[in-house]
Formats: C-alpha cells, sequence, structure tokens
C-alpha cells in the first residue's frame, strides 16, 4: 500500500512538472545546435529531435538537471546533425515528452553556395512604450520562413530599476536575479515574438537597454552579471572571450556573420567632447577613444582576413554610417547660429543633437577609420553591415556608409523618426530607402536579407505591413571607396534678410569618412543671385585629410525683395560622375525703418 501511494505521488509530481519558457533554438552549425529551457521546478530535461515531425528514430541531447541553476534553466547541446535538414524538437520532462513541438532547419556545410534568406530586428518589448506590447510584426516575419533570425539588441528593456524608480545607480544587473527576470520576460512563452523562435534558430547580442542602462559603456557596473546570464539563459554559439564580452562569430553556407558587441569595451561617449560651456561642446575624440577595445578590434580584424567566405555582415548594434560624423560635425557648428533648431519632430538643442549621434559608430572615428582602413587595404570584398538601436529603418548603399549597410528597426518600439528627422534638417546620409521623409507609414519594420548565391545580396527593410520601404541590391565584389566625403547640411534656409543690410551668413561642411585625403576642385553657384561662398573662386584646390572637416562659409546678400533659389555644387576628386549639392534659399525684404 505504501509502495502504491508513493508511486501515485511520483506520477502526480511528474505531471505538474512543466516548461514555463521554450524550448528556444539558437547555436546552430551543420552539424549541432544549443537550446534553452526553463521549468517550473527541478526537473531532468532533454531535447528530442527528429527529421519526422512523429518524432520517429528521434535523437535526444544531453541530460541536465534544470534545478542546477537558481532559477530552473537548462542549457542544451544536440549533435549529430546532418546539413540543410529540418529537424522537429520538443522538451523531455523527467523522460515524459512535451506536448509543444518546433523546428528548425539545420546550416548547410560551410562553404555551399545557395540561394537563402534572413531577418534582422532591434528594439522590442518595452512596457512603457504604448506601442510596445503588441507584437504584430513577428507572426509577419515568421511567415518568411527566414533560415534564421538576428536580434540586434535593446530585446525587454529591463533597465527600468534606476532612474525610472528615482534610484539613480542602481542598475538591473547589479542583482543577478533581475537578470534572470530579464530573461523570463524575454522568452514569455505568450508573447508573439514565439510565434518567430518557433520556426527558426535566433542568434542575440545586447545593445545598451539590455546590458545595463541607455547609451551603456564599460564603466557601467553590472556587465559581468549580464555578460553570465547571456551564457547561461541563452542559446549561444561559443565566445572568444567570455569573461571581456559577448562578440562571436558564425557561418552559414558562403556567409560568415560577425556579431560584434559594441557596449561591453566601449569607452564613454562624452569621452569624445571638449565641454566649453555647460551647454556647448566641441567634438574632439582622442585616438583612443574606442567602441569596441583592442582585443575585440583584432579579433574582427583577424576573423576578416581570415574568412573565406562569399559574403561578410557584421551585424552590431549601433548603426556604423560614417555619415553619421557629419550630422554630429553639423551640430557642433549649429551652436554658433542656433540656441533650438525645430522641426515637426519637436524642438531640440544642437548639443543634445551632437551628443546623442555620438553614441553611434561616429562617435568613434578611429575605430571606424581602422576598420575600413584594414578592409580597403587588404582587399577584403563584400563586408556589409547590419544594425539597430534607433527605432527606425535605413538602408545605404556605401555613399555615406562605406560598407553597405542595412539599420533595422523598431520591431514594436515608437519610431523615433531619425532618419526623416535628420533630412528636415538636411542630412541625407541613407539614400536607399526606409523611415525617411517620404514615407507617411512610420511604424514597425524589419530587415530582410536576401543570399542569391554568390551573386549578391538583397537588403530590405519590410513594415510590419509586408510594404518594402527601403532596398538595395550588394554585387559580388563590393569594396568601400578610398575616398568618401558626406556634405552637410544640403540645405541651407536663410530666411528672411533685409536688402542693402548685413548679408546672411550659414555654412556647410565637408567631412572626410574614408582614408585618403579629398581634393575639393571647384565650388559652383548656379540659380538667383545674392550668394556668395567663401572662397568664392579656387585658383589652386584645397584638400581634406582623412577623417578632416573643411567648413564652407555661404553669405546671401539679397538684391531684391524676393525670394532666391540656388545650388551649390561641389566637385572633388571622389569622381567625376559625384558632385555634391546644396541647396540654398532665402527672401529679401525692405528694410524696416
Amino acid at each position: 500500500m505504501i509502495n502504491r501511494v508513493l508511486l501515485l505521488i511520483y506520477i502526480g509530481s511528474a505531471w505538474s512538472q512543466s516548461v514555463t519558457h521554450g524550448p528556444i533554438c539558437g547555436g546552430v552549425s551543420d552539424t549541432g545546435a544549443v537550446f534553452i529551457l526553463r521549468t517550473d521546478t527541478a526537473s531532468i530535461v532533454q531535447i528530442e529531435f527528429s527529421s519526422d515531425s512523429s518524432f520517429n528514430n528521434s535523437l535526444f541531447s544531453d541530460t541536465l538537471n534544470s534545478g542546477n541553476d537558481s532559477d530552473n534553466w537548462a542549457k542544451l547541446h544536440v549533435s549529430g546533425l546532418q546539413p540543410s535538414t529540418r529537424y522537429f524538437y520538443r522538451a523531455v520532462l523527467d523522460n515524459t515528452p512535451g506536448n509543444t513541438q518546433r523546428y528548425f532547419d539545420a546550416f548547410p556545410t560551410p562553404g555551399s553556395v545557395m540561394n537563402f534568406q534572413f531577418l534582422t530586428g532591434s528594439c522590442q518589448q518595452a512596457g512603457g512604450d504604448p506601442n510596445s506590447n503588441s507584437g504584430l510584426i513577428f507572426p509577419i516575419m515568421a511567415q518568411e520562413n527566414p533560415a534564421f533570425f538576428i536580434h540586434q539588441g535593446d530585446w525587454g528593456y529591463p533597465d527600468t530599476t534606476d532612474d525610472e524608480q528615482g534610484q539613480p545607480g542602481n542598475y538591473f544587473p547589479l542583482e543577478y536575479s533581475r537578470v534572470q527576470a530579464s530573461y523570463r520576460s524575454r522568452f514569455d512563452n505568450v508573447f508573439p515574438v514565439q510565434d518567430l523562435l518557433a520556426v527558426t534558430p535566433v542568434a542575440y547580442l545586447w545593445d545598451d537597454h539590455d546590458l545595463v542602462n541607455e547609451n551603456a559603456d564599460s564603466t557601467l557596473p553590472g556587465i559581468p552579471n549580464s555578460l553570465l546570464g547571456y551564457q547561461n539563459m541563452f542559446p549561444s554559439y561559443p565566445l572568444p572571450a567570455p569573461s571581456n564580452g559577448g562578440w562571436h562569430q558564425f557561418s552559414y553556407g558562403n556567409c560568415d556573420v560577425f556579431m560584434l558587441d559594441n557596449r561591453a569595451k566601449r569607452a564613454p561617449n562624452l569621452n569624445a567632447f571638449d565641454f566649453l560651456l555647460p551647454d556647448s561642446v566641441l567634438f574632439n575624440p582622442s585616438p583612443e577613444h574606442t567602441i569596441l577595445g583592442r582585443e575585440q578590434m583584432d579579433w574582427l580584424k583577424q576573423e576578416l582576413i581570415s574568412s573565406t567566405a562569399d559574403w561578410k555582415f557584421i551585424s552590431s548594434g549601433t548603426p556604423f554610417n560614417p555619415g553619421l560624423r557629419a550630422c554630429i560635425e553639423v551640430a557642433v557648428l549649429a551652436q554658433a547660429f542656433f540656441d533650438t533648431i525645430s522641426s515637426p519632430f519637436g524642438v531640440f538643442q544642437p548639443i543634445d543633437i551632437a551628443i546623442e549621434i555620438a553614441d553611434k559608430w561616429a562617435g568613434f572615428p578611429a575605430d571606424a577609420h581602422e576598420l575600413i582602413n584594414h578592409v580597403i587595404e587588404n582587399n577584403i570584398p563584400n563586408v556589409i553591415f547590419l544594425s539597430g538601436d534607433t527605432h527606425t529603418s535605413g538602408i545605404d548603399d556605401g555613399r555615406s556608409s562605406l560598407f553597405p549597410e542595412l539599420m533595422s528597426g523598431p520591431l514594436d518600439r515608437t519610431n523615433s523618426q531619425l532618419v526623416s528627422f535628420m533630412e528636415e534638417l538636411g542630412m541625407y546620409i541613407w539614400n536607399m530607402g526606409g523611415h525617411n521623409e517620404y514615407q507617411s507609414d512610420y511604424g514597425n519594420a524589419y530587415g530582410r536579407i536576401f543570399v542569391a548565391g554568390s551573386d549578391s545580396v538583397i537588403l530590405e527593410s519590410v513594415t510590419e505591413n509586408g510594404a518594402v520601404i527601403g532596398r538595395h541590391v550588394v554585387q559580388n565584389g563590393y569594396l568601400p571607396p578610398s575616398r568618401s566625403a558626406v556634405i552637410g547640411p544640403q540645405r541651407l534656409n536663410f530666411g528672411d534678410i533685409e536688402v542693402n543690410g548685413s548679408p546672411g551668413i550659414q555654412g556647410f561642411l565637408v567631412v572626410n569618412t574614408s582614408i585618403d585625403t579629398i581634393t575639393i576642385d571647384s565650388i559652383n553657384i548656379s540659380g538667383d543671385s545674392g550668394y556668395l561662398v567663401i572662397p568664392q573662386s579656387l585658383t589652386t584646390p584645397f584638400y581634406v585629410q582623412s577623417g578632416g572637416k573643411s567648413l564652407i562659409a555661404v553669405l546671401f546678400s539679397p538684391t531684391g525683395g524676393d525670394t532666391s533659389n540656388a545650388v551649390i555644387s561641389v566637385h572633388t576628386n571622389i569622381g567625376e560622375d559625384v558632385v555634391y549639392e546644396v541647396s540654398v534659399t532665402g527672401v529679401g525684404i525692405d528694410a524696416v525703418s
């Protein structure tokens, strides 16, 4: 009788155990995969997987006791997969298979040339954002049948324990239990992202909000706990330096993907500025001002030069586009002309714009220059950047970004309209579409990347409604140009200027974003009269060194009481077909007596 009661107790306890989170698949290769799951109580767990949806001829992962983790997480590994094969999988608790069935496709043999697509995105699940809790985009993404999904950070926004609670410095990862809670939220089985995670493996690395706090850098406490949580509660690839950061690499066929950690080793953003006054700055980063740190930069350079893949994708939480450097410099320049800048998106101080944009790679020009120089000097073709962070989307073909870049998002946050805002200010650095000034749909979006064998790669920004709002085709053999510049702002408005009075004065900058010196051959003005460029005519060319900038002053002295429009053309040694234009407008008014 006693034995019978004990048996019933055992069976009852086994039935009561359940998976609360997952299983989630990641860390996939052509022969193996990694899974993460969480149980409500300590259980002996495995992953059962089979190429047959009926689970005939099943294989099993290693076995773990989820009770070995303080929050009942288990990280499981499978091996012996066949390349390019679909596998169905489910959790097994105490020898009892679960009812939830998911699938993934093992990656092809490294070097295989084929057509496939994968997806990217960033910025989701922030409870305080009225647009962040729907997750409607994920079922749409699941229908794409992606080979894998790269989440580029700001997943869950757990950084709500400090300033938002009136406790500055009480960063969420200071307590490991809060890191555990962030993964429970991230992998909530009710949230619609599970529709996507059920049909494809995920690769992920944090940005600022899910590492420590907004605009996080290496000086903030709590990073070791975030690193530990990632290794314990995410199905990750092996990390080259697990105690120092989360950077790593994986391969799919003829593609290599390099996942960068642009937070754990970065210098504080404000170190790039000299504060002349509390509300006035000069952008003056030192050569040591780093976004990656020396160890990670050396790793990336070695991986790139060693890669034999046709396509090399660099995933960065924050945008790379060096054209953003011009936005910083223009904002710094604007301090001399404007106390505030008004736009349809709000009223901003120039200093705030400069400091915010300096959170991107553009705020770390020495690192950007080192990477660009390495790729050009070593003739490494087909390097493509994938980025997030900005709560908006944009694509550039390399004219401003040097490397073709797809900036995607937000997955389910309020759209920042940053690209459109910059264009409102005359800064055009995402030339192949996205959430630009011509869009009316400023909703959510994801990145779609189609690899056409070794021929080309198609980069697309896709909205939650299925509309393609940006597109660019990268042809095999692409190398970034050794001469490149960004000019801005490309639109100057002098407003009302008195006839025969003091001239209006504004200016634009030429910023050298690549490795060779730029020659300014000539500057021409066409259109209405009244405008003067200093210097007006060039008897000899002048030069802008790599990483340097040149200010071109524009004066407006109206000759009559009407609107004057003109176009300033800047000709350089970048190429005969590359002409930079700045449109100018102003209105002459009679003197006020």
